[in-house]
């Protein structure tokens, strides 16, 4: 249910993610949101954001060199390259 939780926020944004859609995206039981989610469509929500966070975080650990990412033209930044380091990550000019 989370990780369709998360697909649905990825596709259409939080506010119009029901459980609703949940439970159709991700075949469960209807009762399951309520067993595991007792805070209900907030709590499935919040973890499903923190699913998507830990995928992204899991991603930057594997890559050698960083990540490339693109700052829109309108920050001014052009092309930078998101390295993760010991104390924290930054964002480098990519040559």
């Amino acid at each position: 249910m989370v990780a369709s939780a998360a697909l649905l926020i990825r596709e259409r944004g939080a506010q119009p993610t029901a459980i609703a859609d949940v439970l159709k995206e991700s075949g469960a039981p209807r009762g399951s949101a309520y067993h595991y989610f007792p805070g209900g469509r907030t709590q499935l929500l919040c973890e499903a954001v923190d699913y998507a966070a830990d995928y992204v975080a899991a991603k930057m650990a594997k890559a050698s060199n960083g990540m490339r990412i693109m700052i829109p033209p309108y920050m001014g930044q052009g092309e930078r390259i998101l390295v993760s380091t010991e104390t924290g990550e930054y964002l480098r000019r990519a040559d």
